[in-house]
């Protein structure tokens, strides 16, 4: 789904949450990795797992668009149910050049090691 000023309103919802304001100091600060934007859509994407009252969700983004997919995903998340839902992405939009990957156990286990190699 997409609207105009998607983004706006994403940020001006999650300004609004309390629990969202509470806690948006919680998150571990990564370094900042500048990346290079390319001319076409969908060669790079962005992907990580995170956490919303005990329910588990995936996020993906086109780096390029910045347009984000969020799946909910059973709980507990593993590895494979990861690449399932990468490996859909690309049936849609093609194999991206980059991949982005969150730190977490469902990235660097096998399953998703083979979508990756794939």
């Amino acid at each position: 789904m997409y609207w105009v000023n998607i983004n706006k309103d994403i940020k001006r919802i999650y300004k609004s949450y309390t629990f969202c304001q509470e806690h948006q100091d919680a998150n571990r600060h990564e370094p900042l990795h500048p990346y290079d934007i390319t001319s076409q859509l969908r060669k790079f994407i962005t992907s990580n797992l995170f956490e919303i009252d005990g329910q588990q969700f995936l996020l993906t983004v086109n780096r390029y668009s910045t347009y984000p997919i969020v799946n909910e995903m059973p709980t507990p998340v593993i590895s494979k149910m990861v690449a399932d839902k990468m490996k859909y992405y690309t049936s849609l939009f093609g194999h991206p050049d980059e991949i982005m990957i969150g730190n977490g156990p469902q990235y660097s286990e096998q399953a998703f090691q083979s979508f990756i190699n794939s």
